[in-house]
């Protein structure tokens, strides 16, 4: 992530900073600050610079060469593989402090409606794209993990040979995602149903699960259910129709416990994208197929429809 900065006026030195900001949000850039361990330096970094990014030079105030002066011109190529960069992280963060500190001596003033990239706020276990040997993490350690991060929004343990998460689950109130791809999670715990911000679940390639939360209908918002690959998943919740939101099903059971489950499908008139419908020899009346109106589901482009000899 590299931007070569401007040299000239003072909207110049405000984009440098914005930039700089957005650039500390960026995920690719934060796992590199991991790697290097230079993340804790990177995160007070980040704050000092939001408080900059909220002034600018004053037109009659002190000119730019003042805000330049501050800022180091191994900042005009941004990259932590820039090793002139790596060695003066301390040295910028420092200097950025300085900035804010001294803001009524550069002639700054307060600006209204500054926007920039918010920090992911989410867990650092996710493990790099294309990076697929599991790693352990037992049960005591995630339960530490989620005390410790009770506001968490995004939570990804993909690869993790985890088979059940804590009971304390809950205390995420304000997840919005999460995704246990490729984990051994059999099922989740009815602790879940308290996560009722959650948009995104994914579950893509959970071999080993067997059984979605019965009290599935507490996500109202999820707009996201990916069950791809989970081939010991025979049945789905009751209501699931009732999550009218959800724009992404990869899989849909109709199980032998349910002949009219398939009217389930009715309410979900935001689908769109692929939906494979499993189990369709327990469907007896064909009123049931009508009343799931899989053609007026204009968003699906690809419906596959499997037998039991097929699952």
């Amino acid at each position: 992530m590299e931007f070569i900065a401007m040299e000239v006026g003072k909207s110049i030195i405000s984009t440098v900073i914005s930039k700089l900001v957005n650039t500390t949000t960026n995920s690719d850039f934060l796992n590199n600050a991991r790697k290097q361990n230079v993340d804790a330096e990177i995160n007070k970094w980040h704050k000092t610079m939001t408080k900059i990014n909220v002034f600018t030079a004053d037109s009659q105030g002190a000119s730019s060469s003042s805000m330049r002066a501050l800022i180091p011109s191994c900042c005009t190529s941004f990259s932590l593989s820039n090793a002139k960069f790596g060695s003066k992280l301390k040295e910028l963060t420092t200097k950025f402090e300085k900035i804010v500190k001294d803001k009524n001596d550069l002639g700054l003033i307060e600006k209204s409606n500054v926007k920039f990239e918010k920090r992911p706020e989410s867990t650092p276990l996710g493990i790099e794209e294309g990076f697929f040997e599991s790693c352990n993490l037992s049960y005591d350690v995630l339960h530490k993990i989620l005390l410790e991060f009770k506001c968490l929004k995004v939570l990804s343990l993909q690869h993790y040979t985890i088979r059940e998460l804590p009971n304390n689950i809950d205390v995420l109130k304000l997840l919005r995602y999460l995704d246990l791809s490729w984990s051994h999670i059999t099922r989740l715990p009815n602790s879940v149903d308290a996560l009722y911000n959650l948009e995104t679940l994914i579950l893509y390639q959970c071999s080993c699960l067997v059984e979605l939360p019965k009290n599935i209908i507490n996500f109202a918002d999820l707009h996201k259910l990916d069950l791809t690959f989970t081939r010991r998943l025979l049945e789905m919740p009751s209501r699931i129709g009732s999550l009218t939101k959800l724009q992404t099903l990869s899989k849909f059971i109709v199980s032998k416990g349910d002949k009219h489950q398939i009217r389930e499908l009715q309410g979900l008139t935001r689908l769109r994208g692929k939906l494979s419908i499993y189990g369709l020899e327990n469907v007896q009346d064909i009123k049931d197929v009508r009343c799931a109106n899989l053609k007026g589901k204009k968003g699906l482009d690809n419906i596959a429809l499997i037998w039991s000899s097929e699952f």
